[in-house]
């Protein structure tokens, strides 16, 4: 029944959060790999992801996003186009010009204008002037608006350190 499968559904996660924290051999790290837990009734599959090896969609540099752009393939006038639309949908203008963002919207039919606040989902990017599905799809896994810090070098996504080994040898 829907009440079993919510049970074995919240014990999987309880029983991964408990891993984590686990000294023991049976310690699980945040890395993406997928653990299968028996269950009465079958197996739950789990995977734990450190959202610190995601890069903040509400934190990044235009060039880290530039970077990310270019790693998941758009082309370099489409990658620092919309790096630019991303800030500049989380960040306050700084024209001077009350609703000059409305204007950059407008002719592309759209009847909104960036909230000059933090993402508040991934999915939200979905609305940035330039987006198109296909890139969404390709940058959402590597993107989070839940850490406060990362991702470094030593990330275990491999997009997310590609963008930022680009990033260094361009000096960004």
């Amino acid at each position: 029944s829907g009440m079993v499968s919510e049970w074995n559904a919240n014990g999987a996660v309880y029983t991964a959060a408990f891993r984590l924290l686990d000294r023991s051999d049976k310690h699980s790290n945040a890395d993406g790999t997928v653990h299968e837990l028996a269950v009465p009734g079958g197996t739950v599959v789990v995977r734990v992801t450190d959202e610190a090896n995601k890069i903040n969609l509400n934190t990044a540099s235009v060039d880290l996003l530039r970077a990310l752009l270019l790693g998941v393939g758009a082309d370099a006038t489409t990658a620092s186009e919309l790096a630019g639309a991303i800030v500049d949908w989380r960040e306050e203008s700084m024209s001077g010009v009350p609703g000059a963002k409305a204007l950059q919207y407008r002719p592309a039919g759209l009847d909104y204008a960036p909230p000059e606040k933090p993402f508040r989902s991934i999915e939200e990017l979905a609305q940035v002037l330039g987006m198109t599905s296909d890139l969404l799809g390709k940058m959402r896994p590597h993107l989070t608006i839940y850490s406060t810090y990362g991702p470094g070098r030593t990330t275990s996504d491999a997009v997310a350190r590609g963008a930022i080994m680009l990033l260094r040898t361009q000096g960004g």
